[in-house]
């Protein structure tokens, strides 16, 4: 764990184009957008069944 947190603080980080999309932080509303237009009432429907099944 010393080793991860030694090489992140000594590396730069990467360009913002390169990890753009990795988390919903970076995610744009386009790009959210396009996704959400790949959903059907199948995958709405079973979403709420699993969330569903966790309680």
């Amino acid at each position: 764990l010393a080793n991860v947190v030694g090489v992140s603080l000594l590396t730069e980080p990467p360009p913002e184009e390169k990890v753009r999309g990795l988390t919903f932080g970076t995610v744009s509303a386009s790009d959210r957008s396009e996704s959400r237009k790949t959903w059907d009432w199948r995958d709405v429907a079973l979403t709420v069944v699993v969330l569903g099944l966790g309680k």
